[in-house]
């Protein structure tokens, strides 16, 4: 029985090294170069031709109780540089118990959101991120499918990136990277640095891990709806992955 429990103790510390010092140092021995980066088209918020072979994109945003940052998030949403007809959103409530929804409508009535084309789900009952983007989803019939997080803006050019890399038909997901306002400890910047390190050093193995939700889009016939019992931002990439690359910004 000691046996047993040294063994199983042993075991498991050499996992939770290998997770973090094993695994990066691997990444770094294999040496693999970075994926070429595409070259986006630029806009300059200008209809040009070509636009209409953009493909079309849903912005799906599940909402809780996220009132204070209505206001920036859909002014945010308004400078995204993507041709109206090409974008959707769709925002679900998930049984909000603040003004997030009054909010939202009292802002979409103004002018300057009247090119936005936006839904609301308003759910009465709270059921979690995962029950809303399974229900979500199964709403979509965009070529691409983006889900982003409310807590964060989203440069004015991220959709034209993001579907640039989609033109790589072995390209399955691609997922954005975290910019801070306000800079943080010392520990925070180095924590950053070591993620975003390992996620660009998998890239070129196919793999660049569960993307961060402030922003991730996949080819909408190679996403599957998240199993409720999963972590949302490690799986929902995965059904990409063994028909694609997972690729980050």
């Amino acid at each position: 029985m000691n046996t047993l429990l040294t063994w199983s103790l042993w075991i498991a510390a050499l996992l939770v090294v290998y997770h973090h010092l094993g695994y990066p140092l691997l990444l770094r021995w294999e040496g693999r170069a970075p994926l070429p980066l595409p070259e986006a088209r630029a806009r300059g918020y200008r209809n040009r031709g070509g636009d209409e072979a953009l493909p079309t994109v849903t912005l799906v945003m599940p909402v809780y109780n996220e009132a204070p940052l209505m206001e920036a998030k859909l002014y945010n949403l308004i400078c995204l540089d993507y041709p109206p007809g090409r974008l959707k959103v769709m925002l679900h409530f998930d049984g909000c118990s603040d003004e997030s929804v009054a909010i939202t409508r009292t802002l979409l009535v103004r002018p300057e959101f009247a090119e936005l084309a936006v839904t609301l789900w308003v759910h009465e009952h709270n059921r979690g991120k995962v029950a809303v983007l399974n229900e979500a989803l199964t709403r979509c019939d965009s070529e691409l499918i983006c889900l982003t997080d409310l807590s964060a803006l989203l440069p004015a050019d991220a959709l034209l990136l993001m579907v640039a890399h989609f033109r790589d038909r072995h390209v399955g997901v691609v997922g954005g990277g975290y910019r801070f306002w306000q800079v943080g400890s010392v520990g925070e910047e180095q924590y950053w640095r070591y993620q975003s390190n390992i996620k660009c050093r998998s890239e070129p193995r196919g793999d660049a891990g569960g993307p961060w939700g402030l922003l991730y889009a996949a080819s909408r016939g190679r996403y599957a709806p998240p199993c409720r019992y999963h972590q949302r931002r490690f799986y929902a990439p995965l059904p990409g992955a063994p028909q694609g690359v997972s690729r980050p910004l």
